[in-house]
């Protein structure tokens, strides 16, 4: 495996935690020289602690929000229907991308890791790709149980995914698996990416990035590890 940047290497460990001021100031010496980075995995899927991680070692991370232009995955979406790069606008306020999607159907859902792969590659052909998963099983809890996320996705009506689909636990699963499965064929399809491939379900998740990216590995934690609800979620205005 590849790795994508040259830092300094100790930063993987309980999230929020202060990063080591020297490792900060020496990501934001070399971060700015690099692509972006984009988190291409499902939500409920460790993205809260990839984004935590990336911040404290000096990174500026977006988390399903992209500054003033509001969620990241509506950006896109417009940009994109006015023929312009995915992350115009907003590309150089952020270092990584978390959280690309956006799920408040009808209006608001849009899936970038899944409906933009072709403008993701055609812009941005050397960009590192982080994808992240987690048992299968645990996804589909953790899915069902927060904010009514599930019923919102099944709503959305993704390629491949159609809206009404998902009520049962194995088509949910069987769309878990196949956007797995699409980005390391994606990845396969256009070698010029680099794919890391991190399980938030294994102990070492915190290494592994850490040496994929050569950073300061004492900022991982498993953020809203325990914060699934059932409490209805809206969008921001």
């Amino acid at each position: 495996m590849s790795s994508a940047f040259h830092l300094n290497v100790t930063c993987w460990g309980q999230s929020k935690k202060a990063g080591d001021a020297e490792t900060k100031r020496k990501a934001g010496k070399t971060k700015r020289n690099h692509p972006p980075i984009l988190v291409m995995g499902m939500p409920k899927s460790g993205t809260t602690s990839i984004s935590d991680f990336f911040q404290c070692n000096g990174f500026r991370a977006s988390h399903q929000y992209c500054g003033v232009v509001g969620f990241c995955g509506l950006a896109i979406r417009d940009n994109l229907q006015q023929q312009l790069p995915p992350l115009h606008g907003f590309d150089k306020q952020f270092d990584v991308f978390t959280q690309l999607d956006t799920n408040f159907p009808p209006s608001k859902c849009y899936y970038p890791q899944i409906q933009a792969l072709e403008e993701i590659h055609q812009h941005y052909p050397n960009t590192t790709l982080i994808l992240n998963t987690r048992n299968s099983s645990a996804w589909l809890n953790s899915v069902s149980k927060w904010h009514g996320m599930r019923g919102r996705l099944t709503q959305c009506d993704l390629p491949g995914f159609p809206e009404g689909v998902g009520k049962k636990d194995e088509e949910m699963l069987e769309f878990y698996q196949n956007h797995l499965e699409r980005i390391r064929e994606f990845a396969k399809r256009y070698p010029s990416h680099h794919l890391i491939e991190v399980s938030i379900n294994d102990e070492k998740a915190g290494d592994i990035l850490a040496s994929a990216f050569h950073l300061n590995a004492t900022c991982w934690g498993q953020s809203n590890k325990a914060g699934d609800s059932k409490t209805n979620m809206k969008p921001r205005k």
